[in-house]
């Protein structure tokens, strides 16, 4: 995928290792919360395993999910194969959502600072609404 502008071109340029900073806010949080980690693309059949680890006060996170390249983009899906949303790699800023379970996820991804980037999700449902923060940067 060739682009333009400065952001990333493909699936293949988020591969590697990459240090975050998420802040987290909402009912189901500590206001302000912050936390920092570590995020590992790395090569599985058809795309990238993406692993994330980092300290939350007080409890330790985990996130994994497989992003596959396809056309239009990239699908991530949940480490056991069932779909999570779209990434649209050719707008500088990407919108998806995502809802099982009663629980309902609106995410944007903000590439406009390549290689630096960022993802707020914020996921909803009966009892709780958080917005996750997520710098990007190598």
């Amino acid at each position: 995928m060739t682009k333009d502008r400065n952001g990333p071109r493909g699936l293949e340029d988020f591969a590697g290792r990459w240090r975050f900073r998420r802040r987290i806010e909402g009912l189901s949080a500590q206001p302000g919360r912050l936390f920092d980690g570590i995020a590992r693309f790395a090569p599985v059949p058809g795309g990238l395993s993406y692993e994330e680890s980092g300290e939350a006060w007080p409890d330790r996170r985990a996130t994994r999910l497989i992003w596959r390249a396809v056309a239009g983009g990239v699908d991530l899906r949940f480490a056991d194969g069932s779909d999570f949303h779209h990434l649209d790699l050719a707008q500088p800023i990407a919108t998806a959502w995502h809802e099982s379970d009663g629980r309902r996820h609106e995410l944007s991804y903000n590439f406009t600072r390549w290689p630096e980037w960022r993802a707020i999700w914020r996921v909803r449902d009966a009892a709780s609404d958080t917005t996750m923060i997520t710098d990007y940067r190598r």
